[in-house]
């Protein structure tokens, strides 16, 4: 096998996280857009609007399965403030979603590349319990699910690259790869599983901590319980915009965008991997 495999691989990562990132931008703009639109039309209602005193009506209909009856429910009424934060929740899912992807995007690329050194004769890969295709060139021998994927492949890259190690959690960006790639990990499995809520923060950084055994959570704590509000009794992943301020608090016209920020990180911890790889000696250099 060639070096094509894992240049496709990474390639293929590449275009779709940057399609993910294009999809936000366009989500922002029509939620964005959507936003003004609803403000625009509750101020052109005259003060008698019913919908402006009482707020927008809706109703829900369905059928009774035991007499075919039609039978129709007035949905609470939306007012402004609630016509709003709806239109804001929606943006919100929708960046849940774009970053659930990006991890499973992501995860798909390190079984690959995992797979890749064992093809290669790369000491990263471990050779399995019951291994039975000795020598074997054919990747789909190596594609084998492991328990834990894809921190199972990603354990082996620290524990057998130098490189990897080393700029995982300390490198020019100054970015700790190892612990923001947790953080995801524990927001795609909310999104996925509940909605992007957290009834209960300790056993979200309880998740963390099991990714992290060797580091102390107390430096990670206040960074987490940042990314999350309160919304109804419940905490929600919080993945919006938030202005940005100078170092004497007032604020300087520029904005945080997170999904960006965390899809960056992610083709950039894959950029990691492959440059790990190529550093690290194959079977037949080991043996000259």
């Amino acid at each position: 096998m060639t070096n094509d495999f894992l240049t496709d691989a990474f390639s293929l990562l590449t275009i779709k996280i940057s399609k993910l990132n294009k999809y936000k931008y366009k989500a922002d703009g029509i939620f964005t857009e959507n936003y003004k639109k609803i403000k625009e039309t509750h101020e052109q209602l005259p003060d008698w609007a019913f919908n402006k005193k009482e707020g927008e009506v809706s109703f829900f209909r369905y059928q009774s399965p035991s007499t075919g009856q039609d039978i129709t429910l007035k949905a609470q009424p939306l007012k402004l403030e609630d016509q709003l934060e709806l239109n804001t929740l929606q943006k919100l899912k929708m960046y849940h979603w774009l970053l659930a992807e990006g991890f499973e995007e992501f995860e798909k690329f390190v079984v690959k590349a995992y797979a890749y050194c064992g093809v290669e004769g790369i000491s990263i890969w471990t050779q399995p319990k019951g291994w039975k295709h000795e020598d074997s060139r054919e990747i789909n021998h190596y594609l084998k699910k492991l328990y834990g994927e894809p921190f199972t492949q990603l354990d082996a890259f620290r524990a057998s690259s130098d490189h990897f190690a080393k700029f995982e959690t300390n490198g020019p960006t100054q970015t700790n790869y190892r612990v923001l790639f947790a953080l995801i990990e524990q927001f795609r499995h909310r999104i996925v599983h509940n909605g992007g809520y957290c009834k209960d923060l300790q056993i979200f950084l309880d998740g963390i901590q099991k990714r992290l055994p060797d580091i102390d959570r107390k430096t990670y704590t206040p960074f987490v319980d940042s990314y999350f509000f309160l919304h109804g009794e419940d905490h929600l992943i919080d993945l919006l915009e938030y202005e940005a301020f100078d170092e004497d608090g007032t604020p300087n016209g520029c904005y945080h965008d997170t999904v960006p920020h965390f899809l960056s990180l992610l083709v950039e911890y894959a950029q990691l991997i492959v440059e790990s790889i190529q550093a690290h000696p194959t079977a037949e250099e080991n043996r000259q």
